[in-house]
C-alpha cells in the first residue's frame, strides 16, 4: 500500500540531511547527486527516515545516469520540437505531437528509473517490463495523483520564490528545497509502487 503521508514528510525526518540536500540541489552539476539520493530513497521506500549522502561520488554517478535516462526518454519529443524549430513551422500539429511524446515519456520514466534503481542501467530500457507495470490502474492513479500534488506544491513554492525575489538568495533556497523534496517524495512513492507491482 502506498503510504502518502509518510512519503510526503519523509524529507523532514532529518533536518541536517534536508539542509545538505537543499545546498547540493542548488549547485549546478553537483545537483546530479540529488537524483542519486532519490534512487536510494526508492530502494528503501517504506523507511520513514532519510538515507545519507555517504559515498557521494556514487550518488553523483547514479544521478548523472538518471539524467541521461531522462534525456533519452525525452528524445522523441525533443526531435519533433527541434524539427519545428529548424523548419520554423510551429503549427498546432507539431506542438501536439511533441506534447504527446513528452507526456508518454513523463509517464514511463518513473518506472524506468525504478528498473535502474533495482538493477542496472540497461534495465531502464526494458520497455516490455516497464510497460507491464505502467499499464495498471494502480500505477495510473498514483502517477496522476502525484503529478497533481507536485504541480500544486511547485506552483505555491514558485509563487513564494517570486515574492522573495527581492532577497536574491530566497528564490535559490526555495528552488533547492523544491528539487530535493520532489526527489525524496517522488522516488519514495514510485519505489513503493514498484515493489507492489512486482
Amino acid at each position: 500500500m502506498v503510504e502518502w503521508k509518510d512519503s510526503l514528510f519523509r524529507a523532514f525526518s532529518d533536518w541536517k540531511t534536508l539542509l545538505l540536500g537543499l545546498i547540493i540541489s542548488i549547485v549546478p552539476v553537483l545537483n546530479f547527486a540529488t537524483y542519486g539520493f532519490g534512487l536510494n530513497c526508492a530502494r528503501k521506500p517504506y523507511d520513514r527516515k532519510l538515507p545519507s549522502f555517504r559515498q557521494f561520488g556514487g550518488l553523483w554517478v547514479q544521478g548523472l545516469l538518471s539524467v541521461i535516462i531522462m534525456v533519452l526518454y525525452s528524445l522523441p519529443a525533443l526531435i519533433v520540437f527541434g524539427i519545428g524549430y529548424l523548419t520554423d513551422q510551429y503549427d498546432t500539429l507539431i506542438l501536439i505531437i511533441a506534447g504527446i511524446f513528452a507526456v508518454v515519456a513523463y509517464y514511463f520514466l518513473p518506472m524506468a528509473w525504478m528498473k535502474f534503481a533495482y538493477g542496472k542501467f540497461g534495465g531502464a530500457f526494458r520497455l516490455g517490463a516497464i510497460a507491464g507495470k505502467c499499464f495498471s490502474l494502480k500505477y495510473f492513479g498514483a502517477w496522476l495523483l502525484l503529478s497533481i500534488l507536485t504541480f500544486i506544491i511547485a506552483v505555491l513554492l514558485n509563487f513564494i520564490a517570486i515574492l522573495l525575489s527581492f532577497t536574491i538568495v530566497g528564490p535559490f533556497i526555495i528552488m533547492g528545497f523544491l528539487a530535493f523534496w520532489l526527489a525524496v517524495f517522488g522516488f519514495t512513492i514510485y519505489g513503493q509502487l514498484y515493489e507492489e507491482l512486482r
